[in-house]
């Protein structure tokens, strides 16, 4: 697979080979793509058909003594150094006292180089100066780059210029620590590792290998400049092409994808941060550490603690320590930054650990983590049951062996001059131990950064739709896939792309949601001095509102429908971010109900815009499906199972497409021409295949009830002529039969329908209903609601919808279902019934997402079902969602291609591949360059508009010649949506920004 592979590239085809392979994990499998290393399973499962156990022992041994194969210091773990990406990833800027060698050695590297190296830096030299419990964790490699970090010290050894061939590069090694004479040491040694260890050369040789960058590579105007001004040349265009100018694909990334280092953090962060971390190089990790991420809600830490230990019983005494000793110096720190800590969460109660009932992971407080026990229950003599810390550790907590979380007062930034309010923090911890030169043992496994992100892609366009994280997720993706190499000219084209968004005024409106957010979480900590931060601190969260709605005011006409939207929801939620708090009677306690509402009424909003964005790109993010997609819809219907009483019945909604508007899939906006629905519709038999797909639904799956939206007269026709040969099913129109768009419910004779009425509360489509049913199932009522909400995404639609339910569900109390196309995510219509009083609601989390975002050609899922039981006093209705395999014989595989194939980029080939372009990937190539060219250059008119703004704010009165001058400067707004705006700039105005600026 690797070593006959054309340039040590993965081919596709053999990669399909290994997926079919039994008991290969799809997890195991990407990990090994993205970053070359293999595990166990994954080598065995490969090997397994061809070479009985022995062979595949003797194989192993074979590879790794010829260094085809590393061991990777973690037990059942390994390095294909010839399948290690290449790094292109941000480093922090040099400092005085970092030391930095450059050494010319590169004609003599081979690709296991770099693992060698930082095994033997790792095994052979003393990178502590104390003696400690914790090791530092296993080095990260790259086929140009090793990174290996202690307690004390840093060491980064590298290829440079990561652009340059091997035979054309230095050798980098930085060394960083507090320590500037400590630092020179280090570095001498590693290089006496690389030339004596690694190389073979004579100890008693002298050889004079270091070499001076400036004059190897014959950079102008390079004689004078010292190392540090050098290399922060280097680091702004790494690319060392002098015609470039910043345009190419690396110094675009360079530029993109700019990282927060502690320096960049404000004081009171970075001390909480240096306090709470276990590792002296540990910094916010996630989408914070990305300074294009302007307006982060929160600050994620992440560490992998590696113990010195003989056994796992050895090592968890020690993990205890460690974590007691951290609370006790957060507890004692003493400074003018407030920390209020939020506990540790590890372990789960095993009383509640029952097959198929999710675990109730144990929370602890300060006291119990000092006393390394938690009382769990009492027993028959009343006498209590603990559980201890070390335990709750070795259990873990989901994917990680424990979470600390904690509240701080603080800026973000050092440069920032925002007014200090609370963030949450927390720090997740990984653990392992080892002794000796024996393998890592996991605790628990280290974090698969990339499974992580694609998990998450799949959940917050599906199960919990949230449009922000989903776009901070794509940004990390592409990020990490860009910085190893893999098709970086499509992910810097996705990261230009989708920067706008993290900038926009609705990344502001996402962070102060999470702010309320913390706040409630503080509320409801329970100590008393917590509560009355908290509420001090909604003063700020007022402030932060009435900013913003003052610069909402002011938008350009483009944003003004998004904006009024904006403002609107920070009206609505104002009324509950109250200067004195409503005290719950029965906890005496502030009511932290009315801000839970704030928050998601902010969220509804951001969710509304981002959506929206994302459906306005001009180049798709997302590769188009075409004749993948074999469905008659562009939605997969959905689900649920709903539980009334003794009775469950089967429940489903679907979107069939209103052949109406086929004329948007010969368009090609979803990128859905040349599916079936093209050949459906061309030869005129989609109606039949529907049909058949909803016989096959309530037949076969046994739907009691289902909801179509779209459909159209020739469908209502054939649908109640195939309905007419059989007495089980009945249907029920929402309009005259001859009505080019209506919805229609089909349902099972057994039911008997007790009441229908058709509301019409949509101002701007007359025509369209939401239509009520009530249902008799023997004892019991059930009313069902359905409709199709008009899609503008700034329109009255959403509001008129939310009136119209608050008063179908107010009038008689039923337990209702509510089936519909929303045409907008959950997220940004439940905030909206909250708020009109239907507290009793759920939305079931369909597990995959319905429909393609125009534009990008990302997934969204905006067909929703919700079980509501406002003031009910019967029998309650309860809901859960189906899966895609359940409700329909190939489902699955239609709802897979939109949850990987439309999420997923061209197939990443390695950077300086030498693959020859068809004409098709030619032009798509050249389209993409067109278009992050474009974007490079709002990017740039955008810094020359806010540069212009300062200086008008900063000079003095200026004379009526000199303002006419200044209105003909080019003004557009930085933030309108792609396609929205059109404007020729002249090259005369056109200022020169110096990179340094930007």
């Amino acid at each position: 697979l690797c070593f006959g592979a054309h340039n040590f590239e993965h081919k596709d085809d053999e990669i399909k080979v290994i997926r079919k392979i039994e008991d290969i994990s799809e997890s195991d499998l990407l990990r090994f793509r993205s970053s070359g290393t293999a595990t166990q399973d994954l080598i065995r499962g490969v090997w397994k058909k061809d070479f009985d156990e022995a062979s595949q022992q003797l194989l192993q041994e074979v590879l790794l003594r010829n260094d085809l194969m590393c061991g990777r210091l973690v037990q059942d773990e390994f390095v294909l150094p010839s399948c290690l990406p290449v790094a292109h990833c941000a480093e922090e800027a040099i400092r005085e006292t970092d030391e930095v060698l450059y050494l010319d050695v590169v004609g003599l590297l081979s690709p296991n180089f770099f693992p060698a190296l930082a095994h033997l830096i790792y095994r052979n030299i003393n990178l502590e100066s104390l003696s400690m419990c914790k090791k530092p964790g296993p080095p990260q490699v790259f086929r140009n780059r090793g990174d290996l970090h202690s307690d004390t010290h840093s060491v980064f050894v590298s290829l440079f210029p990561v652009s340059a061939p091997n035979d054309k590069s230095l050798l980098r090694i930085l060394v960083r620590g507090n320590d500037q004479k400590a630092n020179c040491a280090l570095a001498q040694e590693v290089k006496r590792v690389l030339l004596n260890d690694i190389l073979g050369f004579d100890p008693e040789t002298e050889i004079d290998v270091e070499k001076d960058p400036s004059s190897f590579f014959g950079f102008k105007g390079a004689k004078d400049k010292e190392t540090l001004e050098l290399e922060r040349s280097f680091a702004l265009q790494p690319c060392l092409n002098s015609q470039c100018n910043l345009t190419c694909s690396l110094c675009r990334l360079s530029a993109l994808l700019q990282e927060r280092f502690l320096p960049d953090l404000s004081l009171g962060l970075r001390s909480i941060v240096e306090t709470t971390a276990f590792q002296r190089h540990t910094r916010p990790a996630g989408s914070f550490r990305f300074k294009s991420m302007q307006f982060p809600g929160d600050v994620d830490l992440e560490e992998y603690l590696v113990i010195d230990a003989k056994c796992k019983d050895d090592a968890l005494p020690k993990l205890c320590s460690a974590i007691q000793e951290i609370f006790a110096a957060l507890f004692a720190r003493n400074s003018e930054v407030q920390v209020f800590i939020g506990g540790l969460k590890a372990g789960s109660n095993p009383r509640q650990n029952v097959p198929g009932v999710q675990k109730e992971w144990l929370k602890w407080s300060q006291k119990e983590l000092c006393a390394g026990k938690k009382e769990m229950c009492r027993d028959a003599n009343a006498a209590p049951v603990f559980m201890t810390l070390s335990k709750a550790l070795e259990e873990g907590h989901e994917t990680w062996t424990a979470k600390i979380d904690m509240f701080a007062k603080v800026r973000l930034f050092h440069d920032s001059e925002a007014t200090p309010r609370f963030f949450e923090i927390t720090n997740v911890l990984r653990a392992g131990y080892f002794e000796g030169s024996k393998p890592i043992q996991p605790i628990t496994k280290e974090k698969d950064s990339l499974q992580g992100i694609e998990m998450n892609l799949k959940n917050y366009s599906s199960e919990e739709p949230n449009a922000m994280k989903y776009v901070k997720r794509l940004w990390e993706r592409s990020a990490y896939l860009a910085q190893r190499g893999f098709d970086l000219d499509w992910h810097v084209n996705m990261l230009e792309a989708l920067r706008p968004l993290l900038s926009h005024w609705s990344a502001e409106l996402c962070q102060i949601a999470a702010h309320v957010e913390t706040l409630i979480k503080m509320m409801k900590f329970g100590r008393g001095e917590v509560i009355e931060h908290a509420l001090d601190d909604l003063r700020t969260v007022r402030q932060s509102l009435l900013s913003l709605q003052s610069r909402l005011h002011s938008v350009e006409d483009s944003e003004q429908p998004a904006a009024q939207d904006g403002l609107e929801r920070i009206r609505d939620a104002m009324k509950y971010i109250l200067k004195k708090p409503i005290i719950d009677p029965e906890t005496k306690k502030p009511c932290s109900r009315g801000l839970h509402k704030a928050q998601l009424l902010l969220e509804s909003c951001v969710e509304t815009v981002v959506i929206s964005k994302l459906g306005s790109f001009e180049f798709p993010v997302a590769k188009r499906l075409g004749e993948l997609w074999q469905f008659p819809s562009d939605h997969p219907p959905i689900a649920a199972k709903l539980t009334l009483g003794e009775r469950t019945i089967k429940v489903a909604s679907w979107n069939v497409l209103n052949r109406n508007y086929y004329k948007y899939i010969d368009a090609d906006t979803q990128g859905l021409k040349g599916s079936q629905i093209t050949t459906l519709h061309e030869a005129e038999t989609r109606e039949n295949i529907i049909i058949a797909k909803i016989k096959k639904m309530m037949l076969n799956t046994y739907i009691h009830i289902l909801c179509l939206q779209e459909c159209w007269p020739e469908l209502v026709a054939e649908l109640k002529a195939a309905l007419g040969e059989s007495l089980q099913f009945k249907m029920l129109c929402s309009g005259d039969e001859q009505d080019k768009n209506q919805e229609v419910i089909v349902f099972d004779s057994k039911l008997r329908v007790m009441y229908v009425h058709h509301h019409p509360p949509f101002s701007e489509n007359s025509k369209k209903v939401v239509t009520e049913v009530h249902f008799q199932l023997e004892t019991e009522s059930l009313r069902v609601v359905t409709t199709h909400v008009p899609g503008a995404p700034f329109g009255r639609a959403r509001r008129e919808f939310a009136d119209c339910l608050a008063e179908i569900v107010k009038g008689e109390k039923l337990p209702t279902v509510l089936m519909a196309d929303l045409n907008f995510p959950d997220k940004a219509v439940h905030p909206l019934l909250l708020d009109r009083g239907l507290e009793d609601i759920y939305f079931v989390p369909t597990p995959y997402p319905t429909n393609i975002c125009q534009g990008s050609l990302l997934p969204k899922r905006i067909d929703s079902i919700a079980a509501i039981n406002h003031q009910v006093a019967g029998s309650k209705l309860y809901a859960t969602a189906m899966g895609a395999k359940e409700l329909l014989d190939g489902l699955d595989k239609v709802v897979e291609l939109l949850q990987s194939k439309s999420a997923e980029p061209l197939t990443p080939t390695r950077y300086h591949s030498d693959k020859v372009e068809t004409d098709a990937e030619q032009i798509s190539r050249l389209e993409r360059e067109l278009h992050a060219a474009r974007q490079r250059v709002k990017y740039l008119q955008s810094t020359i508009d806010c540069q212009n703004e300062e200086r008008a704010r900063e000079a003095p009165a200026t004379s009526s010649k000199e303002r006419a001058r200044e209105a003909l400067l080019p003004h557009r707004p930085t933030d309108a949506p792609s396609g929205h705006y059109r404007r020729n700039v002249q090259v005369s105005s056109v200022h020169r920004v110096e990179p340094e600026k930007l």
